[in-house]
């Protein structure tokens, strides 16, 4: 019988998992911090606590997001001075200009596309035009790209795809940013919103998403684009 020399015994070594690389660490600072996983968070957070540089660049980009989101363009100063950012200066009004304000329409633009496609759009959409003007942005949680067109993108896209001629009635005002499109249903009295595949060539294949853009933009963080039709549009 042998016995094992316990000054021979092998020591096992524990290899710690390599720390996350430049494109990782990347996404997570360029992400919106509720995006990020409980394990990715942990992680992030840690790289921040051992690199005071790293949280110093994550404070700044996460200051310029909130300028981008609240349209708050008074505070681009600030920012730069904290960031020491050089270049803005040269087209400061334009800059600034476009950091406050949104992609609205007029009424009298309004109605010239209503106009063009023989269509008086519901009022809810038209307060969005006025006042939003545009979207395009992933939507947490359900983390679906919602896009919604401006105002004078509509006949150039609609015409481009020749949507009427496929789906006479509909009016197309934005999508996924894919292969869905997110048009009006002007076949009813009350237009609703449903979605075409861009490939599709008549309307059985429409899919019910919502009565209204209202309660698209109220139901859309928790249901994300609907790929069932529940609620079937007339073919």
């Amino acid at each position: 019988m042998t016995t094992c020399d316990p000054k021979r015994r092998r020591r096992i070594r524990v290899v710690p998992p390599p720390p996350p690389g430049i494109r990782r660490g990347t996404g997570w600072m360029m992400r919106h911090p509720e995006r990020l996983g409980d394990e990715e968070h942990e992680q992030y957070a840690a790289i921040l606590v051992h690199c005071p540089e790293l949280k110093a660049l994550h404070a700044h980009v996460r200051g310029f997001a909130e300028i981008l989101q609240s349209r708050s363009g008074q505070h681009l100063k600030d920012w730069i001075t904290a960031t020491r950012t050089t270049g803005l200066e040269k087209d400061w009004d334009a800059v600034a200009q476009g950091l406050s304000t949104h992609n609205s329409s007029s009424d009298d633009q309004i109605v010239q596309v209503e106009y063009h496609f023989g269509v008086r759009f519901p009022q809810d959409y038209r307060d969005f035009l006025s006042t939003t003007g545009s979207l395009s942005r992933f939507v947490p949680p359900a983390d679906h790209s919602l896009v919604i067109d401006a105002l004078d993108e509509l006949i150039g896209i609609n015409e481009t795809g020749e949507f009427q001629k496929r789906f006479p009635g509909a009016v197309v005002i934005g999508g996924d940013g894919s292969r869905e499109l997110l048009a009006y249903d002007f076949r009813q009295d009350t237009p609703s919103l449903v979605t075409l595949d861009v490939s599709a060539e008549d309307w059985p294949s429409a899919i019910h998403q919502a009565a209204s853009l209202s309660a698209l933009l109220d139901q859309f963080p928790e249901t994300g684009w609907k790929w069932d039709d529940t609620n079937p549009t007339n073919s």
